[in-house]
């Protein structure tokens, strides 16, 4: 008895959904459906965004890193007639020129040619830093780009002369017979600004002879005699 009642309930009573209330109950899980949609695309955005930022910073700092060691591995080869030798460190503020024995892809060694040059990016109002590197020994030249996307940058260099009480900053050196002690690389863009001071630390000057086995130095620089 108490189960034919239960049944007879069941199948009495009235309740459910009007279509009504479908459509609404449809219109608001479409809603939290795209607006979970759309926080989701916006945190991978997010992220991509925050990986790519970190890896132009790790570039950048790696890029500065090689610029020190190269700088701080100059070496003071000099050149020309005897009595009016000059050191190879070439510099304006656009461009940087000298002789090191540290290679950014690492397997060369030895004496190498290293140019920096800023160039103007194409179609774009940045400038990139462009590294040239040329071994002494095989003449295999290689170039890359170490900074890029910079509105601003530039070299400048503290020479002090023996007979100088105090030295001086200045934004070119050529073939002096006196290399810089300082070299300052400043770049900027429009989230941060690189200020880089590197010391020259070569002093004893090392006198290029002919060499049997190198009849030449560089195939883009002067000859060394």
């Amino acid at each position: 008895m108490l189960r034919n009642k239960n049944t007879s309930f069941l199948r009495d009573d009235p309740s459910g959904f009007t279509l009504l209330e479908l459509i609404i109950v449809m219109t608001i899980m479409t809603m939290i459906v795209l607006v979970l949609g759309f926080s989701l695309r916006l945190g991978i955005k997010s992220l991509e965004k925050s990986e790519a930022k970190i890896d132009y910073l790790d570039r950048t700092r790696t890029s500065l890193r090689i610029i020190e060691a190269q700088l701080q591995s100059f070496i003071p080869i000099m050149y020309g007639e005897l009595g009016k030798e000059t050191y190879y460190f070439k510099g304006q503020g656009d461009n940087l020129s000298f002789i090191s024995s540290v290679s950014l892809w690492g397997r060369q060694g030895g004496i190498i040619l290293v140019t920096y040059e800023i160039v103007r990016d194409r179609g774009s109002d940045t400038s990139s830093l462009v590294i040239q590197e040329e071994s002494a020994y095989t003449k295999e030249t290689r170039s890359t780009v170490l900074l890029k996307n910079f509105s601003k940058i530039s070299f400048d260099f503290f020479t002090k002369k023996p007979e100088d009480k105090e030295g001086n900053w200045g934004n070119s050196v050529d073939n002096s017979n006196n290399a810089p002690l300082l070299v300052s690389l400043v770049a900027e863009s429009t989230n941060f600004k690189i200020a880089l001071m590197v010391p020259v630390r070569a002093r004893v000057p090392i006198t290029a002879v002919k060499n049997p086995t190198l009849p030449y130095m560089f195939s883009t620089g002067s000859y060394l005699k």
